[in-house]
């Protein structure tokens, strides 16, 4: 398990060991902007698409919040982690 940056180490550790002696995984409030990439290093065809992603999908504001707040339930989180192992 790991949080913000420990969590971008542990998923690195697990990477590398997985075979031999890690099973899984676990990240919290996992780091994502150390992997983001270059906005210009993108091809401009799929800028625009990208940024409807991030601003009407994903945002909090967007669907992405009210997808989460439907997704959430302790039900749904309770058959998720029983179905891992």
């Amino acid at each position: 398990a790991g949080n913000s940056i420990g969590g971008l180490c542990a998923l690195g550790v697990t990477a590398r060991l997985q075979q031999t002696l890690v099973r899984g995984c676990t990240l919290f409030n996992a780091a994502g902007g150390m992997t983001s990439f270059r906005y210009e290093e993108l091809p401009w065809i799929l800028r625009p698409f990208l940024l409807f992603l991030q601003k009407v999908i994903l945002s909090p504001d967007g669907y992405g919040g009210k997808f989460f707040e439907n997704f959430k339930t302790r039900q749904n989180v309770e058959s998720i982690l029983l179905n891992q192992g």
